[in-house]
């Protein structure tokens, strides 16, 4: 039994489709796959009904329209019978005519809640297994599929709903298994699942690889594929670092500590599992099917130097706030704050600076992390923070000082967080070219 999880951001055009198939073909085991939402939907998803929220119709139909588009153009290109473009035309218009009612009516009433956003970020893992079950379909594979709601019961914290394990191993018994004796391959989606009321919830951004482990749990798999844009697990990304030295064997310990610093190939929920239960996950590229890949164990490895980089912070403001109305201590937000305030009740726990004045409340996203020693006041729009993972403090600081002259060229802050783990602040215009000075660094240290 093997779990094949594919990410959806890498299938914009027909070479994913076609490597997908061929991976499939050549697979001899019974075999899971779980799918997610195709391209930039999610994200798409989740700003419309913001727009929505904010009474801003320009904003949401234009993400709608690009949703609507993108999946058009897909379908164009996967050399499909003119029937099934057809029904997926029609199936589109469905989806489309949908969520323009949601919007509609999260704009009139001026209110997002976590459950609705949950319905609406749904569509986008809707969509994706109609056109992956399609596309086998026509390429004449025999399978079977299976909404994930059906398997994977959570709890009621919509956005970032917690997994019931012990009815999903129910669920799985009674609803998958059965689907086996017919097929060898089964089809579902990742993110998503519902509560006891068969309501529709979402488990986090990022955790598709979470239900790829949580089958592989309830079906006693040892072995869990997960296909990205890249060839296995790199001491930096390769998509921002050309040469970062390609890491063949991972410890769980290292991912946790990779993920707590924005790493998302890694989802802490899902490390717990694996580690616990011995379950290998192996990171390969589905643009290179045979190339390398890395291989999350329980093992003992030695820890790998890694670095982390988080480009381009986002700095969100919203006027006509009353600081009186604000529950606030030590800069961090209480979760009243966001049950009072309609605005923050999505995914709060991504806000992680706050500054307040007057009327005006201002707060940053897409910080993902569990420290941020950086001094706030030197955190502005736009920029990057480099985190430098497992490293020895004086052998990095004489790497630094031996490197005066390059890095004097720059302003930037660094702040060492831990023992072994130092953070730099600066503009992402040069995020880049620093990255790559530091990655000279980390290719001089010994394997």
């Amino acid at each position: 039994m093997i779990i094949q999880k594919f990410g959806g951001s890498h299938f914009t055009d027909a070479k994913p489709f076609i490597n997908f198939l061929n991976i499939l073909n050549n697979s001899t085991n019974r075999t899971v796959i779980v799918i997610s939402a195709l391209g930039k939907t999610t994200r798409l998803l989740q700003s419309a009904a913001f727009s929505a929220e904010l009474h801003n119709r320009e904003e949401w139909e234009r993400d709608l329209d690009e949703i609507e588009k993108f999946h058009n153009d897909l379908i164009c290109k996967l050399n499909l019978s003119k029937d099934v473009i057809n029904n997926f035309n029609e199936f589109m218009i469905n989806k489309i005519d949908s969520l323009r009612q949601y919007f509609t009516s999260i704009e009139v009433l001026e209110e997002l809640t976590p459950r609705t956003l949950d319905n609406v970020l749904v569509y986008g893992e809707e969509i994706s297994l109609f056109i992956f079950a399609n596309y086998l379909a026509a390429n004449s594979i025999h399978f079977s599929e299976i909404d994930a709601r059906e398997i994977i019961t959570t709890d009621d914290n919509f956005n970032d709903a917690n997994p019931n394990l012990e009815k999903i191993q129910r669920n799985i018994n009674e609803k998958l298994i059965p689907l086996f004796e017919n097929t060898s391959i089964i089809l579902t989606q990742g993110f998503i699942g519902s509560n006891e009321n068969h309501e529709t919830t979402t488990m986090g951004f990022e955790s598709s690889n979470l239900t790829a482990v949580l089958l592989a749990y309830s079906m006693n798999a040892k072995e869990i594929i997960i296909w990205t844009n890249v060839e296995g697990i790199h001491v930096a990304d390769p998509n921002l670092v050309g040469n970062a030295r390609f890491i063949p064997y991972i410890s769980f310990a290292d991912a946790n500590l990779s993920a707590s610093y924005g790493n998302k190939l890694f989802y802490t929920k899902m490390l717990q599992i694996c580690e616990k239960n011995n379950i290998h996950i192996y990171y390969k590229s589905i643009f290179n099917p045979d190339g390398n890949s890395t291989i999350l164990q329980n093992e003992h490895t030695s820890s790998i130097p890694m670095m982390n980089i988080l480009d381009g912070l986002s700095q969100m403001s919203y006027n006509g706030i009353h600081t009186s109305k604000i529950s606030l201590s030590n800069e961090e937000v209480y979760p009243e704050f966001f049950r009072n305030f309609k605005l923050f009740t999505h995914n709060p726990e991504n806000i992680k600076l706050l500054l307040v004045s007057n009327n005006n409340i201002s707060f940053w996203t897409d910080l993902h992390l569990g420290h941020f020693s950086i001094p706030k006041t030197l955190i502005n729009e736009g920029q990057s923070i480099i985190y430098i993972l497992n490293i020895n403090p004086i052998s990095f600081l004489k790497f630094v000082s031996d490197n005066s002259e390059f890095f004097s060229r720059y302003e930037f802050t660094m702040a060492q967080i831990q023992k072994e783990i130092y953070a730099i602040a600066l503009d992402s215009e040069i995020s880049q070219e620093v990255s790559n000075k530091i990655n000279e660094y980390l290719l001089s240290l010994p394997e």
